[in-house]
């Protein structure tokens, strides 16, 4: 990031004291700027407090494009849906509906945007991290997906997760035995899964972020 002299002396506004502002903030302080961080609550306390402290290498596919539309009616019509929305919302959705619409078609845009992000990410990270004191709140232990039924993850092999290895993530496809074996303590619901050795995460999303203030 390089400093644009007609903003030497402005003072920066960075509304989110998350890992994403937090980060963002940090990274224009390097640059040579002033910032101010704008939060009604402390840092981490938000958003960032409860999330899975995944850092998702892995994903670099956007959820807004076309083969998802076809299969919407469904997700809303099952309770336990990941798409699951009371009928009297529906309507307030709407105009959600259309923009979400309008993004399929720069679904490779975004796609390669995210890829490209993401293969910066764990030179950022570590530059910031360097910072701190918070090294041993990283593990690198991967990440596992599964899959309830063979058939998607034939599906998988054929769609998502080509795209993936395509754009370079790095994956392997584990078995029943090597899922149980990788998890043991995981109730026996899978037929198999996805493994992503590479992947990072923080033991605890909240303690690291007051670290990088």
């Amino acid at each position: 990031m390089s400093k644009d002299n007609d903003f030497a002396h402005e003072n920066i506004a960075v509304i989110g004291a998350g890992i994403i502002g937090l980060s963002s903030a940090l990274w224009l302080q390097k640059a040579g700027y002033k910032v101010t961080i704008i939060d009604r609550q402390s840092p981490g306390e938000g958003a960032s407090f409860g999330n899975a402290g995944v850092m998702a290498n892995f994903s670099c596919l956007p959820f807004t494009r076309f083969k998802m539309l076809p299969k919407i009616p469904k997700l809303l019509a099952n309770a336990n849906s990941p798409l699951s929305i009371s009928k009297h919302y529906i309507p307030e959705m709407l105009p959600y509906g259309w923009h979400y619409m309008k993004s399929c078609f720069r679904y490779k845009h975004s796609r390669q945007a995210l890829t490209n992000l993401q293969s910066k990410a764990f030179e950022s990270d570590q530059v910031l991290l360097n910072m701190t004191s918070g090294q041993s709140l990283i593990h690198k232990g991967g990440c596992l997906a599964l899959f309830a039924s063979q058939e998607s993850i034939e599906k998988a092999k054929t769609g998502d997760m080509l795209e993936r290895q395509n754009l370079g993530v790095n994956l392997s496809f584990v078995d029943h035995h090597q899922v149980k074996e990788l998890e043991p303590a995981l109730q026996p619901f899978y037929a198999g899964g996805v493994y992503y050795p590479d992947t990072r995460f923080t033991v605890s999303p909240y303690s690291i972020e007051p670290l990088l203030c």
